[in-house]
């Protein structure tokens, strides 16, 4: 979907500019009067590409953002579970006896278990930050290269 806006905005521009010099070109004018007609279409159309790379920006930031919030859950959930985990593991000791032991181990293994998943998590949801602040940046030369 966020590609078929950004060809709706390209053809929206491209179809303006080209409506705009034929209508220039077709009118009764001077050459003064016709350069200063395409300075005035040239910069609005320019103010309107500098509102949708701030609103592209804007949508950019909402997602870095939102996957910074992800992480930062995952990270006080993998801590919450490691601390449950943690505390049963000592309440499992005091009791003791081979039943208890066992236990115990068993929680130290799925606790390790929730670390090395949580790791993993927090490693993906870094790498998709990672890599919509890169597109971001991207789209960001790709724009800015356009309108040079």
């Amino acid at each position: 979907m966020a590609e078929n806006d950004g060809s709706f905005f390209k053809g929206l521009l491209l179809g303006g500019a080209i409506g705009a010099v034929f209508a220039l070109l077709y009118t009764p004018k001077t050459g003064k009067q016709m350069r200063e007609d395409l300075r005035k279409k040239a910069d609005e159309l320019l103010a309107e590409a500098e509102i949708e790379i701030e609103k592209a920006q804007k949508k950019a930031e909402e997602i870095v953002e939102e996957g910074r919030r992800k992480a930062e859950e995952l990270r006080l959930e993998a801590e919450d579970i490691t601390e449950k985990s943690v505390s049963a593991a000592k309440e499992g000791k005091k009791r003791a006896g081979a039943k208890t032991k066992a236990a115990a181990s068993k929680i130290k293994e799925t606790t390790a278990g929730t670390k090395r998943t949580v790791k993993k998590q927090s490693a993906r949801v870094k790498q998709a930050v990672d890599a919509g602040k890169k597109a971001f940046e991207e789209e960001k030369e790709t724009k800015s290269k356009r309108t040079r």
